[in-house]
């Protein structure tokens, strides 16, 4: 994953493959430096002097949030293929610019590994 951010306070985390956002974040102050990972936590600096930690960014194919990549990841990923829940960036694992029967396939043979 490769961490951006914005001035006004965002964090952005990109797919390092092809660039989709996968990750998004917010400090509620401007942010004076670019962010810095270290031991798995994504650390950035603010205006008003704090620091900002986060850890744990989410699995690239963790669909539902849970923590963990399961055959319930590839189903959400099949809903998003067929138009019955709406797609998000993190879903598209082939990244060829769409959601489809391929990426839940991806994501089920994620489970299997």
């Amino acid at each position: 994953m490769v961490y951006a951010a914005e001035y006004k306070g965002t964090l952005y985390g990109f797919d390092s493959d092809c660039g989709t956002i996968v990750w998004s974040g917010g400090t509620a102050d401007y942010n004076i430096a670019q962010p810095a990972v270290s031991d798995g936590i994504l650390i950035i600096g603010s205006d008003s002097g704090f620091l900002y930690a986060f850890s744990d960014p989410p699995l690239l194919g963790d669909l539902n949030c849970d923590g963990v990549i399961t055959a319930a990841d590839a189903m959400v990923a099949l809903e998003m293929a067929v138009g019955a829940v709406p797609a998000v960036d993190g879903a598209d694992m082939n990244c060829d610019g769409a959601v489809t029967s391929v990426d839940a396939l991806i994501v089920m043979r994620a489970n299997l590994q």
